[in-house]
């Protein structure tokens, strides 16, 4: 997982996906995963726990501007 102003992206040895912050429709944080919901349906976990204290608050504030509480 990597992000960018104007992208975060997704990837493991086989794909790659990049997603605009302003395809992520809603988030919710439940403590153990950053759920994500994007403009198309899909939806994306991210454990808590892959992220260090410094990434996770960079990625909340970044997700800050997208729809909440999903």
């Amino acid at each position: 997982m990597a992000w960018s102003d104007e992208v975060v992206t997704f990837s493991d040895s086989q794909a790659s996906q990049s997603h605009p912050w302003s395809a992520i429709r809603a988030w919710r944080d439940d403590g153990a995963r950053l759920l994500l919901w994007l403009a198309d349906g899909a939806a994306i976990a991210i454990p808590v726990a892959a992220l260090d204290g410094a990434d996770m608050a960079d990625l909340r504030a970044r997700l800050g501007t997208a729809s909440r509480g999903a």
